[in-house]
């Protein structure tokens, strides 16, 4: 099979010189710089059969560098024909100033890029509130056709306004689908067994996003939505840590008012939203005291409360003794 992947620039404004990914190498690993004291990142990029290639990275940040933003460098790419690319984020957001068409993009959180084009350049922007993984994946459009069929490929591309090439848009995605690609490169396989179940998580992603694309458009009972809507924002919220977002914001995302999301998860669930995510919050810190020794300090920040004895606080309210005195 002739070789899709062409090169991949990678200019990092951090580090002496950039990186370029060997098209000819199937599974290749790299380590590079971040900003002084910043921290450190290393990835893998595995190709597979169909021409399929996923990049995954981690990102792990200093504690006294977090919270700070940098513009990370430029990266260009160039294929052999059109290609379908997927770019998530885990942990941080990301904006892309995008050259190919100029835009501006964001990724992370429950945003997920798409990008249909022979090639590309952006800068990145990124956040250090916390640790990050990055996942992308590109296929050759038409690999994508030979395995979802030329129906599916074009209603997919419709469904995410990027039909034609070069065009790039983020949507909302649910974490339960995006997880999927969170662990699309499995550290303990090898060889093809590696490639093939790499391929494996691609193709599950894509029937799952091309099912939940479709039940949006309509296709699904309204109930059936509503009830879908509502457990799209308890797994949003569930996944994230830090500070969460306002009950306006997620009824923007959900489309309703906020008063009705309210509702509607208090009678999914039993419990207001805040309440939902303030019991919730507290029993996984209840289990990290109780297994590891992170300061109460910084469980505090990512659990979102803006100063420890807030978090003391809620936790003695909550089982009527403090996180200091469970340690002990």
């Amino acid at each position: 099979m002739k070789e899709h992947f062409l090169k991949l620039n990678m200019n990092w404004l951090t580090a002496d010189g950039a990186y370029s990914l060997d098209a000819d190498v199937e599974d290749e690993y790299l380590t590079y710089q971040l900003p002084p004291d910043a921290g450190v990142a290393y990835a893998n990029m595995l190709k597979t059969s169909h021409n399929i290639s996923i990049y995954c990275a981690r990102h792990e940040y200093d504690p006294n560098f977090q919270g700070e933003k940098f513009n990370k460098g430029n990266f260009s790419g160039e294929y052999e024909s059109d290609t379908f690319m997927i770019g998530t984020a885990f942990g941080s957001q990301i904006t892309q100033e995008e050259y190919l068409p100029e835009c501006t993009v964001k990724l992370g959180g429950n945003l997920t890029l798409f990008r249909h084009a022979n090639r590309f350049q952006f800068d990145s922007i990124q956040s250090t509130t916390q640790p990050m993984d990055l996942t992308f994946v590109t296929l050759p459009t038409s690999s994508l056709k030979l395995l979802i069929g030329e129906q599916h490929t074009e209603y997919l591309l419709s469904a995410l306004d990027i039909s034609d090439a070069p065009s790039v848009a983020s949507h909302p995605v649910p974490l339960r689908i995006t997880n999927i690609l969170k662990s699309a490169i499995s550290p303990h396989l090898k060889g093809r067994m590696k490639q093939l179940y790499s391929q494996a998580k691609v193709l599950e992603y894509l029937c799952k996003l091309i099912e939940y694309i479709e039940q949006q458009n309509g296709l699904l009972h309204h109930e059936q939505k509503r009830v879908s809507t509502i457990h799209e924002i308890n797994d949003l919220l569930s996944h994230l840590e830090g500070k969460l977002p306002s009950i306006a914001e997620l009824a923007e995302w959900a489309c309703m008012s906020a008063q009705t999301l309210n509702q509607e998860f208090c009678k999914e669930f039993g419990l207001t939203i805040h309440r939902f995510m303030s019991k919730k919050r507290l029993e996984e810190a209840h289990s990290t005291i109780q297994e590891t020794t992170i300061p109460l300090k910084t469980l505090a920040t990512r659990l979102g409360y803006s100063h420890v004895n807030h978090f003391i606080t809620a936790f003695k309210r909550e089982f009527g003794y403090t996180p200091g005195s469970l340690r002990r």
